[in-house]
């Protein structure tokens, strides 16, 4: 008897243990998932306080760039060129605003100077020529790089940030590639061509290009080339065409000489944007 009973004991204690050990895993597992759920209340916390936080920096962009309309006192700007008091030394230009709104009697300054000088202003009162429109008249040189600034002088003094002038309004309009093509086997080319055009506007005459010469270069060595001026509908185009025997070494170089109308020259390097058109052809 008291073996049975000391059998059961054992087997008690045994049980007793298990259920302990079987508590003890279920309280740890309660636990984790307790830990598990605030871990994820605690990221949709944080996942919605991000969102409120996106929500209020989208906002306050809003409101600057209300803000920043509300400060835009200038409707229009623009540059027109003066050809017949202009020469290839001195660039005539008016430039025409256009006012949102501004005072009856206010007075329109426009400020301008060379860049390289840094300081020197150019002050000139700029001319009421309707409702909120003035025109003021600019003289620059095509050696320099120009700044500018509007003032509106009434009771209050509106003052507009510095803005440079482009230089294609003082300056030669430059030629860009416009076109190439061309035939090869075996990594041999037979023909070659690319072309070059003025394709921005030419706002004086006298920067119209007149002749273009191309130095192609083979190493150290080169060979002048005349291109063929076209007439492409509303533009001119300079093409450069070149067969086997000009092809016979590897280009390093491609220099094109620039004649404009009033017989001014100038070098413009294509050498990477030729070759990366060859190299692209040839894949």
């Amino acid at each position: 008897m008291s073996e049975g009973v000391d059998r059961m004991e054992k087997k008690i204690k045994i049980l007793t243990g298990l259920l302990a050990i079987s508590l003890v895993l279920n309280l740890y597992s309660i636990l984790r998932l307790g830990k598990i759920e605030n871990m994820l209340s605690y990221s949709n916390h944080d996942h919605r306080m991000m969102e409120m936080f996106k929500n209020d920096i989208h906002g306050l962009y809003r409101k600057i760039d209300e803000i920043k309309q509300e400060s835009k006192w200038i409707a229009s700007k623009e540059f027109k060129p003066n050809e017949g008091a202009s020469s290839p030394e001195e660039i005539h230009l008016e430039l025409d605003v256009s006012f949102k709104e501004l005072e009856e009697d206010a007075k329109v300054l426009l400020l301008y100077r060379a860049i390289a000088e840094g300081e020197g202003w150019t002050e000139l009162s700029a001319n009421k020529v309707g409702r909120n429109l003035f025109t003021a008249p600019l003289i620059l040189s095509p050696e320099e790089e120009y700044e500018y600034q509007l003032v509106a002088e009434g009771s209050t003094v509106k003052v507009e940030e510095i803005n440079r002038i482009p230089v294609a309004y003082y300056r030669p309009t430059p030629l860009t590639i416009s076109g190439a093509g061309g035939s090869h086997s075996n990594n041999r080319w037979h023909q070659f061509q690319v072309s070059f055009s003025q394709n921005t506007p030419v706002l004086f005459n006298f920067y119209r290009v007149k002749d273009v010469k191309a130095r192609i270069y083979f190493g150290d060595k080169f060979t002048t080339f005349k291109l063929e001026k076209r007439n492409i509908g509303h533009r001119y185009e300079w093409s450069l065409e070149m067969v086997p025997e000009d092809l016979d070494g590897e280009i390093t170089a491609v220099i094109l000489e620039i004649q404009y109308a009033d017989g001014s020259l100038e070098e413009e390097n294509f050498t990477a944007e030729v070759l990366e058109m060859k190299a692209n052809m040839l894949r």
